[in-house]
């Protein structure tokens, strides 16, 4: 898929080039962590040795954001969590940097609440979707101005994120330019004499998620009374097609009928490919299909020297400079669509999809006549395919695409923001569970609930018991913070009195946390140890304490970062310890 080739390509490009001191991958579990880590073992190994690489899950964003100064978040997809960091970062974050995502396919119906989401006061002049073409940004500004005339005036007020255009990129170094004796022996292996044309079409072959390529057999069918003899055309089509897919079967049904030779290669490796690109004349691409955004494919072909004749559709037409590396062929399309937009919801994509392409017509005479013309003229083919793989290789290489997103990045951060709204926003499609489930449990915690400790509380505390934590909840349960509110509680203290205590205390941690990792760079994530402020567990109970001193280290820093140790979240993070310990009987309630 030309996402996952996309993705991996920028992060290669991005690590090669090696811009910023350390990189942080967050995933959302530990077994797609673990895939990373053997990934960048095998490609860059000394990196991984060196500590350049913090990698996480989801779950530990919000201490990362805490201990971390980050120039900015860029995400695979501009829709999947771009709003839900932009929360985490105005919650926790020490500064507003931005985030960024990039356009891959857009036609998905269930795409349009995900853009909705991006509409609200919590988005910073600092957020940007990066449309990888012309026709994304077209699309994404409307849905965003649709979006808003739809949901009235509360939706016209929010922040939007700004949209900018960076194309993607390809490897050239896995391009190399094709040599004769390779060209020669490929061209045997079809049946292609030296006079022969062949023309590539490479990509999914699919005509419901990538184009329909019966169109382009009437365009050859057509070449036949235009002067071209069938017996000198050879069709190649390559790609990726589903197990079972009887689009091979039609494609070679219809073309014999028509008298064409057609050859259908499935899933060539990259050495195949790039022999397939070396051995052909001319690369055409009639996509028809709105899964297409980019089209990754066509920068390789002119890489690789050969002319495009591509539709005049999406990310197609930035690609090709008509009449200089290839030819554009018009496309039209459909004024209404009302009957797919009523079912797209409740339809598979790919039924919506071939919808759509049925009603996108891509001219199949203009589609004759530029295949002629490159035919009938070999040195405008030569021409075309030299000026192709120069524009190509100067503006298309990911060495040059990273260097935009490095200017864009800098960019982004010198612009001003209002951070105290962005701190104080609230997302309207946040789900805030203690008022939406509170009917479920008997009753809520209260401040004036009395509790303290309990037998088993005791016993974990003087460290004669040790509780069981499941991973999940890890976080929640800090071992130094656990005894310090159970030793709070000793003598009984409203539920009130005890958040506040345990909050003071993670505030203090925190903050000292932070002076630590300012001074030492490097530092992993991760709460630190407090032991030098708690009494010693072994102590009889005469001797106990009737308070914890606080380290001077830690008591000293007295001013909270903005919006980080001065949160609610704080209080939330001591009541979630608070209740866990109720849950697991190292706290009871006092009767009243």
């Amino acid at each position: 898929m030309g996402r996952s080739v996309a993705n991996e390509g920028f992060i290669r490009a991005l690590l090669r080039k090696d811009p910023f001191a350390a990189y942080h991958f967050y995933l959302s579990d530990n077994n797609q962590l673990s895939i990373l880590r053997e990934r960048l073992a095998k490609e860059f190994g000394g990196m991984l040795r060196d500590g350049r690489f913090v990698l996480g899950t989801h779950a530990q964003l919000p201490q990362a954001l805490r201990q971390y100064d980050f120039h900015c978040f860029h995400l695979s997809d501009c829709l999947l969590h771009n709003s839900q960091l932009a929360m985490l970062r105005n919650r926790y974050a020490r500064r507003i940097f931005p985030v960024t995502g990039c356009t891959h396919t857009l036609s998905y119906a269930r795409y349009m609440p995900l853009f909705l989401q991006q509409m609200w006061a919590g988005t910073s002049a600092r957020d940007v979707v990066i449309a990888t073409s012309r026709a994304a940004v077209g699309m994404v500004s409307s849905v965003f101005a649709r979006l808003g005339r739809e949901y009235g005036a509360e939706c016209n007020g929010f922040a939007l994120p700004d949209i900018e255009r960076i194309p993607l990129g390809i490897d050239l170094s896995s391009l190399p330019l094709p040599d004769r004796a390779t060209r020669h022996a490929v061209r045997a292996g079809l049946g292609a004499g030296d006079n022969d044309t062949i023309l590539l079409a490479f990509a999914r072959i699919s005509h419901y998620s990538k184009m329909d390529l019966l169109p382009l057999l009437r365009a050859i069918q057509r070449l036949g009374r235009m002067g071209i003899g069938q017996e000198t055309l050879h069709l190649v089509v390559a790609g990726f097609m589903q197990q079972g897919d009887t689009t091979p079967h039609v494609l070679g049904g219809f073309a014999k009928a028509l008298g064409i030779r057609l050859h259908v290669i499935p899933a060539p490796s990259d050495t195949e490919r790039n022999r397939l690109y070396g051995a052909a004349d001319i690369f055409v691409s009639p996509v028809d299909n709105m899964q297409e955004t980019f089209g990754l494919t066509l920068l390789e072909a002119g890489a690789m020297g050969l002319p495009v004749v591509a539709s005049d559709y999406d990310g197609y037409r930035d690609l090709v400079v008509d009449g200089e590396t290839g030819l554009l062929v018009p496309t039209l399309g459909p004024a209404a669509t009302l009957d797919i937009d009523m079912l797209s919801h409740l339809v598979f994509d790919t039924a919506t999809h071939l919808e759509m392409a049925q009603r996108t017509v891509v001219d199949v005479p203009a589609l004759a006549g530029a295949l002629h013309a490159l035919i009938a003229d070999p040195e405008a083919r030569r021409r075309m395919g030299a000026q192709a793989a120069r524009h190509v290789r100067a503006n298309y290489g990911w060495e040059a695409v990273i260097g935009q997103y490095l200017a864009l990045w800098d960019r982004l951060n010198s612009l001003p923001v209002n951070e105290s709204a962005l701190r104080s926003a609230q997302h309207p499609l946040r789900t805030a569970y203690a008022d939406l489930f509170g009917g479920y449990p008997s009753a809520g915690l209260t401040a004036d609930m009395q509790i303290r400790w309990s037998r088993s509380g005791e016993a974990v505390y003087r460290g004669v018991e040790q509780p069981v934590v499941y991973e999940g909840v890890a976080d929640i349960v800090d071992a130094e913070l656990l005894r310090f509110m159970l030793f709070s509680a000793r003598k009984g203290i409203s539920a009130g009195a005890l958040t506040v205590l345990v909050a003071d205390r993670m505030r203090q941690v925190e903050r000292a946390e932070r002076a630590n990792s300012s001074a030492e760079s490097g530092a992993e994530p991760g709460f630190g140890n407090a032991d030098s402020a708690l009494p010693d567990s072994a102590l009889p109970d005469s001797a106990l304490p009737d308070s914890f001193e606080p380290d001077p280290s830690v008591s000293d820093l007295s001013q909270p970062a903005p919006g980080v140790t001065d949160s609610p979240m704080i209080e939330c993070r001591a009541q979630a310890l608070l209740l866990w310990a109720l849950k697991h009987d190292f706290l009871e309630r006092i009767p009243q």
